[in-house]
């Protein structure tokens, strides 16, 4: 059939099928979507929900009268499985196959390309002979979704997506507070400021600073995350971490009651979490994530610039701008 992933679905009889070793049949796209279009129905989706069944490959069946897909609009990663589409009278002689239980080999040629994709680093050097050589560092990703494809949640759409909260914000907000900073009494210990790549992907471009530092890891004090800070509803913001140092509660409270007008801020213990503060957590260094929270309009074309609430990502920035400063004092 489809291949669509239904878990949970008693009547779903492609989730009770051994494809182990199998080539996966496959047709195109998802009948109970508008327009046949879904996230299960892609056939990127379908292809990694195959290959995690330890399919062989898979060969999609492309509906009459659809152009075969072309590989230079592909952005994604590549896949473990070879992965066909096939149109037309070979569509048909391949489904009439598959249902007589044959048998095929596919021959693939891979044509690996890379580009490369930079982390941007700024260090604001402390005034202390000793502490110095300690870090503060302040992180916030800049990367996207491009014109959409996966992780967006408009799939069927082609539009760029801009990203403003997501995270058009925390970059500007490391911006102004790298600017403030700087321009302000110099702080004992360092402030590292990275604006990572590839978050997005899978927080690459964070792993990546922490598989090969620019500094001595155990030189960090903490790292501070702004991601998704542009959207403050009713004075909130939420802040993930304060698990990970004792510390905590005590700083973030007595900043926060000394800003003009503080935020009403949530507590969340967890150091780990769908961004970059995670790869510095997993490597043992105290973590904070500053969020405004999610929004109808998160991996949308829809979250554009209009939309940014920038009295609330102002505070957000001052009250990280206080944190860091207590910390690198």
């Amino acid at each position: 059939g489809h291949g669509l992933s239904s878990p949970g679905n008693p009547e779903d009889e492609y989730a009770h099928l051994d494809i182990s070793g199998s080539i996966v049949v496959l047709e195109w796209g998802d009948p109970d979507a508008p327009h046949g279009v879904s996230l299960r129905g892609d056939p990127h989706f379908k292809a990694t929900v195959a290959a995690g069944r330890d399919a062989a490959g898979v060969i999609l069946l492309a509906p009459a009268g659809m152009d075969l897909p072309d590989l230079a609009n592909e952005t994604r990663s590549s896949l473990a499985v070879p992965v066909l589409v096939v149109a037309g009278d070979d569509a048909d002689a391949v489904r009439s196959a598959a249902l007589d239980g044959a048998t095929a080999n596919l021959e693939v040629e891979v044509n690996e390309a890379r580009v490369d994709a930079n982390n941007v680093a700024g260090l604001l050097r402390g005034s202390d002979p000793t502490l110095r050589d300690e870090y503060v560092i302040i992180g916030a990703h800049f990367d996207h979704l491009g014109m959409g494809g996966e992780g967006s949640l408009a799939p069927d759409a082609t539009e760029i997506h801009n990203g403003a909260d997501d995270n058009a914000s925390g970059t500007a907000a490391i911006i102004e507070i790298a600017r403030a900073m700087a321009e302000g009494r110099r702080p004992a210990r360092s402030v590292l400021f990275l604006a990572f790549t590839g978050e997005e992907r899978g927080l690459w471009g964070s792993a990546h600073f922490v598989a090969e530092p620019t500094i001595a890891l155990e030189d960090a004090v903490a790292m501070l995350n702004l991601d998704m800070v542009g959207r403050v509803a009713e004075d909130g913001v939420t802040v993930f971490g304060f698990g990970t140092a004792d510390e905590w509660d005590g700083v973030v409270d007595g900043v926060n009651a000394s800003l003009t007008n503080p935020l009403s801020v949530s507590k969340a213990p967890d150091g780990y979490g769908p961004s970059d503060h995670s790869s510095f957590y997993a490597a043992g260094i105290p973590v904070l994530h500053f969020f405004s929270n999610t929004h109808v309009d998160y991996h949308r074309p829809s979250d554009d610039w209009w939309k940014i609430n920038v009295d609330g990502l102002d505070r957000i920035a001052e009250l990280t701008a206080g944190v860091a400063a207590r910390l690198a004092a």
